[in-house]
């Protein structure tokens, strides 16, 4: 079969061929990188329609219900979320933190001791490429 022609995509593309054309002409474009990609910028191009006035209107209608449904489902979880915080401040669960500056500089000390004293040379022995079995002598 030869390649599609622009009236026959045309013709394609809005149902005014034959089934039997159309059957035809796609299996065409299923072998043919040439007409599949024609099919495909001229469907690119086509205009598109609008729904009628009737349509338009319950669509935007819908819309606008699902907008307002989801704006107050994410109101309620803010608000939600904003009242569980409030509860927590003013519930006293963070009373624990009265205790924090006093250990505060106990833990900075830890932390500060524990970094000092680490080195990676008591775990591997870069010089053999293995696991250091004894421990270095100072």
């Amino acid at each position: 079969m030869k390649c599609l022609t622009h009236e026959q995509l045309d013709m394609l593309l809005c149902g005014m061929a034959s089934v039997q054309e159309q059957m035809d002409w796609l299996e065409h474009t299923s072998e043919c990188d040439a007409c599949a990609e024609a099919l495909a910028l001229r469907t690119a191009q086509m205009p598109s329609v609008k729904a009628p006035r009737g349509m338009r209107s319950q669509v935007l209608a819908k819309t606008q219900a699902k907008q307002q449904e989801s704006m107050m489902h994410y109101t309620l979880r803010v608000v939600a979320a904003m009242a569980a915080a409030l509860i927590l401040v003013f519930s006293g669960a963070f009373a624990f933190l009265e205790e924090l500056p006093e250990t505060l500089p106990e833990i900075q000390a830890n932390i500060h001791m524990a970094i000092t004293e680490f080195s990676f040379t008591e775990f591997f022995d870069f010089t053999q490429g293995g696991i250091n079995d004894a421990p270095e002598s100072e």
